[in-house]
């Protein structure tokens, strides 16, 4: 064993009824002795023409780069040559039985237990079961083009809008409060480089629009008259969005490494990217607002607030079932529920009042 863990030796007592016994070996979570915090190097272009008074047009470029970002990754799996040379074959049928795909799935055997010895087999250290590094060798970009209008405060109006076409890959989107099984987000826990692809942050395309109109009042009337219909503010901010990248998962530890890759079960479909299927809806949010100032003497200004957060009440889901197959053996069948929404939503509609006292 590595000289930084202690030398435990294995069980010497054959269990009596495999594989009904325990698994007699512990895991281990460890930082790597060179972790460092990881940083983001941040560079924008923008370009604005301003063609009338206090109304502009803009183009722009943002590019983020992560370095260094924490990422979890079982070191205790066998090297990639030999679980490819010990590869496994699955079948991926639809719901009706029909082949779908054929592929062919490195064998790292990283949780089995040889009852008759109490070994653990073909792992580089059989003390552990799992030697699950935080280690800071991950990596993102973040890339977008920003089309903005703008329209400053001016007779009472103001507006603007707003779309952005953006793509985010990385090598790892650790977002999973997951129990049991480690969770890595790897499928080759020996290569992070294999699983580059979207990140589960990625929206393509957003879209805003928001605005505020302070309401002129031009009567004749007395001073009641005044109080009521002077000082009136409309706002409204819309924003569009597509959906989140998802990952298709199995719900099954197929290549058999120990560590779950995906917020399904098990590992990531061996024939699909990461982030190659996009979830079936994104953001259609209005949030609406009116204000009223009242006015006493020079100093003093009380302000009503209205404002309705989600003013159509649409439901937006966040979790969609990303476990694209049921695996039986080395076969996997089309789950028929396949990106349903799984019950997180954001908020419903919401719907605040309040007062503001200037003095």
């Amino acid at each position: 064993t590595d000289s930084d863990f202690p030398n435990l030796d294995a069980p010497t007592t054959a269990c009596p009824s495999p594989p009904a016994c325990a698994d007699p070996f512990a895991s281990v979570n460890f930082f790597a002795p060179d972790r460092q915090n990881g940083y983001t190097q941040q560079s924008s272009l923008e370009i604005q023409w301003e063609f009338t008074p206090g109304t502009s047009v803009s183009v722009g470029y943002i590019h983020t780069k992560g370095t260094g970002l924490p990422r979890n990754r079982n070191t205790n799996v066998l090297s990639s040559a030999f679980a490819e040379a010990n590869a496994r074959t699955f079948t991926f049928l639809d719901e009706s039985g029909n082949t779908i795909a054929v592929a062919s799935v490195p064998d790292y055997d990283a949780g089995s237990v040889n009852f008759s010895t109490n070994q653990r087999r073909n792992v580089p250290d059989g003390n552990f079961s799992a030697k699950n590094v935080n280690e800071s060798g991950a990596s993102s970009f973040y890339n977008a083009f920003v089309f903005k209008l703008e329209r400053r405060l001016r007779s009472g109006l103001m507006f603007g809008a707003s779309y952005t076409l953006s793509k985010n890959v990385t090598d790892i989107s650790n977002g999973c409060s997951c129990s049991g099984t480690f969770f890595s987000d790897l499928f080759d826990q020996n290569n992070a480089r294999g699983d580059r692809g979207l990140s589960r942050l990625d929206h393509r395309h957003s879209f805003v629009v928001r605005g505020v109109w302070q309401i002129p009042y031009k009567g004749n009337g007395g001073a009641g008259m005044r109080a009521a219909l002077e000082g009136w503010s409309l706002g409204i901010i819309y924003n569009a969005r597509t959906g989140l990248a998802i990952t298709p998962a199995v719900n099954a530890d197929i290549n058999r490494d120990n560590a779950r890759t995906a917020f399904g079960d098990g590992d990531r479909v061996p024939f699909l990217a990461r982030g190659s299927v996009t979830a079936p809806q994104g953001r259609n949010n209005t949030d609406l607002s009116v204000y009223k100032r009242f006015r006493f003497g020079e100093q003093y200004s009380l302000q009503f607030r209205a404002q309705v957060f989600n003013a159509f009440n649409r439901v937006a889901f966040t979790r969609f079932d990303d476990r694209m197959f049921f695996m039986s053996g080395t076969t996997g069948t089309l789950n028929p529920n396949f990106l349903e929404p799984e019950g997180r939503a954001r908020r419903n509609r919401d719907i605040q009042l309040g007062l503001v006292l200037r003095f």
